[in-house]
């Protein structure tokens, strides 16, 4: 089990997914983090996105990730 001791950004998580890498997606309170099996890596409104509560978690085909906020969808290309 993960926690902010480890490196996920909020221990309130409402959703999670993996993607074609097998890297973790886990939609939080406060936005998106992602551990690659080694490394944690987080999305924000520091990193320019404007996320608030994530609730759902898509990959598309293209490996696009969509992201249902409490604000709005939110989509991801690449780190973008």
């Amino acid at each position: 089990m993960y926690t902010t001791k480890d490196g996920l950004l909020n221990n309130n998580i409402h959703v999670m997914a993996i993607d074609a890498s097998d890297d973790i997606w886990i939609g939080t309170d406060y936005g998106v983090s992602k551990f690659d099996g080694m490394k944690w890596t987080t999305y924000t409104e520091v990193n320019g996105l404007d996320i608030a509560s994530v609730y759902a978690i898509a990959i598309d085909s293209k490996g696009n990730k969509w992201f249902g906020t409490s604000t709005g969808l939110l989509k991801l290309t690449g780190d973008n």
